[in-house]
């Protein structure tokens, strides 16, 4: 049996490896982009049980809008979101606003997404973020990230307690180091050693592949008890 599965964030490396995963299983999907460049050049726009929507993060006040175009299309189902903003700051260096982007783009977009979602679409029963492990285990210079990630770990297990009277299941995903051409873009930029990097990991650094199991979990279980939930797929390293 199909579902209709609205993915926030498909411009993300994450997202549009979950939606080609997700098509091939036979899933109608919706997928936010931040721009019709990024939505054209997706290799996703050419498939028939795909749309794409046009999402700007920075203006929740136009999210109203696109839920109705979205609405128009399918019913949603299931909702995943890739939402996020990655950044390097350092307690000495951290100013303000960077604070309040990364906040806004981890955890407030997020909210006031589903929060219009819900109120528009009463077909959807579960919703799956995806925080880091760096909102479970904190590392130096990564203080608006981490904060706003382990936010989003908290605001998961509020709107489970909230929305379990209306059968609506929320949980959340925290993965480690994931190869993806950001990621290796960054780490060259830092002058990361990948090799020093796999060894922190005891099962060594992730591919995407790693995450498929948790979000179908989360997603598609038929008993459909799992809920306040932060799933930790990192190869160890919060162990280490």
């Amino acid at each position: 049996m199909s579902d209709n599965v609205l993915l926030l964030g498909c411009g993300s490396y994450l997202g549009r490896s979950y939606a080609s995963y997700l098509l091939s299983k036979g899933h109608l999907v919706g997928g936010t982009f931040s721009c019709k460049e990024s939505a054209i050049k997706s290799d996703l726009s050419s498939h028939t049980n795909f749309s794409a929507f046009i999402v700007n993060i920075e203006d929740p006040d136009n999210f109203s809008v696109v839920i109705d175009d979205i609405c128009s299309v399918f019913s949603v189902d299931k909702l995943v979101s890739f939402w996020g903003f990655h950044s390097i700051n350092p307690f000495r260096t951290t100013k303000i606003n960077e604070l309040s982007k990364s906040f806004l783009h981890n955890v407030s977009a997020n909210i006031e997404f589903v929060r219009l979602l819900l109120r528009k679409c009463k077909s959807v029963n579960s919703v799956v973020f995806t925080s880091s492990v760096a909102g479970v285990k904190p590392e130096k210079g990564l203080l608006s990230y981490a904060i706003a990630k382990s936010a989003l770990i908290s605001a998961t297990q509020v709107l489970a307690l909230e929305l379990a009277r209306s059968k609506v299941r929320v949980n959340c995903i925290s993965p480690g180091w994931i190869k993806s051409p950001a990621a290796l873009k960054s780490s060259k930029r830092l002058n990361v050693d990948l090799d020093v990097l796999n060894g922190l990991y005891p099962l060594g650094t992730g591919v995407f592949e790693y995450l498929i199991n948790s979000y179908d979990l989360l997603l598609f279980s038929k008993e459909g008890w799992i809920t306040g939930q932060n799933i930790v797929v990192d190869g160890g390293w919060t162990l280490s």
